[in-house]
């Protein structure tokens, strides 16, 4: 059996709520681990056509960044993951961006949920699945609010950890 302490430790990556105590999913390796992490980013030129002449472009500034996680879930391990996918469904249909932090505490900014889906195989005798296979897709959440809203956090975090004598005062 693993401690708090340790748990705390295997989390890969959180997606939370601003402002919110149960809006939050952890990735870890205890609950949904993810293999792959694929980060793309974007950049975008307008072009603009002209008599006799080729288009011409101009570069407008950096796109938004999408993040793609693939991975497993065993529910023999633990019966409750089953749950899970349908915990992030439930957190993705209210709507609203979430604060992507990596478990080394690094703050990635505002993220909504593109899309979720999973593939279910090998089946116990009652049709629960063995194994689930997902693929969480995320957007960043872009415009002034983001910027906003990132540094909001930033802050807070920064108070939080001065009041701790130095120490993170991570929130998993």
């Amino acid at each position: 059996m693993t401690s708090a302490k340790e748990q705390k430790s295997m989390i890969m990556m959180t997606l939370s709520l601003p402002g919110s105590q149960e809006g939050y999913f952890h990735f870890s390796i205890l609950t949904a681990a993810y293999e792959d992490l694929t980060i793309s980013d974007s950049y975008r030129w307008a072009t603009q056509d002209r008599i006799s002449y080729l288009p011409a472009t101009q570069y407008l500034g950096p796109g938004l960044t999408t993040i793609a996680l693939k991975g497993i879930i065993f529910t023999e391990l633990n019966k409750d993951s089953y749950f899970l996918l349908d915990k992030l469904r439930n957190l993705a249909n209210q709507g609203k961006p979430f604060v992507l932090t990596s478990g080394t505490g690094k703050l990635h900014g505002l993220y909504l949920i593109e899309s979720i889906t999973d593939q279910q195989s090998v089946f116990f005798s009652d049709g629960l699945p063995r194994k689930i296979s997902f693929t969480i897709n995320l957007k960043q959440f872009g415009g002034e609010v983001c910027k906003q809203s990132t540094t909001q956090i930033q802050k807070k975090r920064e108070e939080l950890t001065q009041s701790k004598g130095g120490k993170s005062n991570r929130p998993f």
